[in-house]
């Protein structure tokens, strides 16, 4: 049941006139993230009578509004207002957060006050856009890895990290209660883990820069089963800017991660700053993927975007392949705990690695012949990464004034070139002479 507790709403301002005789109740739901959804399906309960939608003989229709504090109220009453009379996209809520967008194809701005409003109503959308986004942003690495060993060398320096990345999330870890987690330190980081109990494999690790404050919010249990793990923290810097930062796995059996957005939609409302990294095991590239239009519904309701890269399991790896790297993991384990053999460990490495570079040079040698024409053969290069990415305009962040300024300004601080100054570059016995 998602209606966790319902009760009659009296109207206790008495300057109200609305003599309507429909019954209005207050309902409370089980999460925010369940509130979220009947509000937002609220506009399309208007066309149905309630004969539609529960079969019975009234013809009355449903009206959903959220009960908010009175500040957030009408700050979100003025909010529509301006929607209305600018003509821009109607304002959503998060939680107590209230969100607008400057245009269609624009991301929300989160909206504190009504001085947003008057710049999200003025010339400056721009300014707001980048003040919203103006907050201190980390570097952050996510690694999906057999073991955080597999990415430090023999001398112990860790290759990914090296000072380069604030906060590196690593899912995997591969990690138990019984395991020494010193090999795993790398100075300058804290290290945070949450291992797996009743099942190999999985856990999650999270590698924090020691100059930060974390606390830790909520992590999984670290009996398995078969839901998905997660870990989420609170990162605050020297500037008292917090960042809320989780981290989850699902690993391919298991379910939806539901209980993890339960969880994360009740706490996010309170941070500014949000971040999730991880492996799903969910393919975005694949629309009819029973988990996948759920997924991209929930960040878009969270306004989260999602950083969509190249998909991480490839259709050259066979099922021959999968079993030797569960083989090439499983001897390094072994390997770990004293019970076999360096070599062992890295004759399989390395037959793992040949027959991946062979299959994929098959696959892809394979992709470009089978392309009927020149377009198709542009479409597979492109999907390969050979061709140059295409990369977002501008103008989406910038008018055209600010960057014909921009570019004025930065070619006036130089003098122009003249052809004495071309000619003194080159030195004299290099030069050479054409006459026509």
């Amino acid at each position: 049941m998602h209606i966790a507790r319902v009760r009659e709403w009296i109207n206790r301002n008495p300057r109200s006139t609305d003599q309507s005789s429909s019954r209005q109740i207050v309902a409370q739901l089980s999460s925010p993230f369940i509130r979220d959804e009947v509000i937002g399906a609220s506009p399309a309960l208007r066309d149905l009578t309630m004969s539609q939608i529960f079969g019975v003989g009234a013809e009355g229709r449903i009206r959903a509004s959220p009960v908010l504090p009175r500040g957030v109220y009408h700050l979100r009453r003025q909010a529509l207002d301006l929607a209305r009379s600018k003509r821009l996209p109607r304002p959503f809520m998060r939680g107590l957060k209230i969100f607008m967008r400057p245009g269609a194809s624009q991301r929300p701005v989160h909206i504190r006050s009504v001085e947003d409003l008057s710049l999200l109503g003025s010339q400056t959308l721009n300014s707001l856009s980048r003040a919203t986004a103006s907050a201190e942003s980390p570097s952050v690495a996510n690694i999906t890895s057999g073991s955080p060993q597999t990415h430090t060398d023999s001398s112990g320096s860790n290759r990914i990290l090296s000072g380069t990345y604030d906060i590196v999330s690593v899912v995997e870890t591969f990690l138990e209660s019984s395991d020494n987690i010193s090999p795993f330190h790398i100075a300058g980081y804290n290290f945070f883990h949450c291992h797996r109990r009743g099942k190999e494999g999985g856990g999650i690790g999270l590698y924090v820069r020691e100059d930060l404050a974390v606390e830790k919010l909520v992590a999984t249990e670290s009996m398995y089963n078969y839901t998905p793990e997660y870990q989420i923290i609170s990162i605050k810097n020297s500037n008292n800017t917090k960042l809320l930062f989780a981290t989850v796995y699902r690993s391919p059996e298991a379910g939806y991660p539901e209980e993890f957005f339960e969880v994360f939609c009740r706490i996010q409302p309170l941070y500014d700053n949000v971040i999730v990294t991880g492996d799903f095991n969910i393919h975005v590239n694949r629309p009819n993927d029973q988990h996948v239009g759920r997924l991209l519904k929930q960040l878009e309701q969270l306004s989260l975007h999602l950083v969509s890269t190249v998909p991480t399991h490839h259709p050259w790896v066979t099922s021959q392949i999968r079993g030797l790297i569960r083989e090439r993991d499983r001897v390094y384990r072994l390997f770990r705990r004293g019970g076999s053999s360096a070599a062992a460990y890295k004759e399989l490495r390395s037959r793992v690695r040949n027959l991946l570079d062979t299959a994929k040079n098959r696959h892809l040698a394979s992709r470009i012949a089978e392309a009927a024409d020149m377009q198709s053969r542009w479409r597979a290069l492109r999907s390969m990464g050979v061709s140059s990415p295409r990369l977002p305009s501008p103008l989406t962040s910038f008018s055209a004034d600010e960057l014909c300024s921009h570019y004025v300004a930065v070619g006036s601080r130089a003098p122009p070139l003249d052809i004495s100054m071309a000619t003194a570059a080159v030195p004299a016995e290099r030069r050479t002479v054409f006459d026509f």
